[in-house]
């Protein structure tokens, strides 16, 4: 899907040429709008590139980072060069099948009582039970601050 009506002048023209419209297309995986342009590749080929790898220069294999969620938001210092595990480490919210609504928390039936997890690179580094799901929450969004460099709790 494509929002043509939805130019982006102004200070979304700083740090580059004038010769490139940018637009916002729908990107169905991450449900998201990003600022896009077309550039004509050294092979005369066409190319859509985002907004964001275009600014930052982002090499091939690493990913940009949108701190503060905000695809459309492409200012510099909104931007950062990292991993595919450091971008996932700042996931906005819970997954969309959460009851609990927070980011890794849920209902442990088992042993009856809300569950705190946090995974970094593929390991457990914070794995906690509580008594109630406020608790539960505040560890959580402690031990992300904690372990997780690039999640959105290390900025607060």
């Amino acid at each position: 899907m494509w929002r043509n009506n939805l130019h982006l002048y102004g200070p979304f023209k700083w740090g580059y040429d004038n010769h490139n419209k940018w637009f916002a297309k729908w990107d169905e995986h991450t449900k998201s709008f990003y600022a896009v342009s077309n550039f004509k590749r050294s092979d005369g080929k066409w190319t859509l590139n985002p907004m964001h790898r275009y600014l930052i220069d982002a090499p091939k294999g690493m990913y940009v980072d949108h701190i503060n969620h905000d695809t459309l938001d492409n200012r510099i210092s909104n931007l950062r060069i990292v991993t595919g595990s450091g971008n996932a480490q700042n996931k906005k919210g819970a997954l969309s099948n959460s009851k609990t609504g927070i980011r890794g928390v849920w209902w442990n039936k088992k042993d009856k009582c809300w569950r705190a997890k946090v995974i970094k690179n593929r390991t457990t580094v914070f794995e906690k039970n509580f008594k109630n799901i406020e608790e539960a929450e505040k560890a959580v969004r402690e031990a992300r601050k904690k372990f997780l460099l690039y999640s959105i709790e290390t900025l607060a």
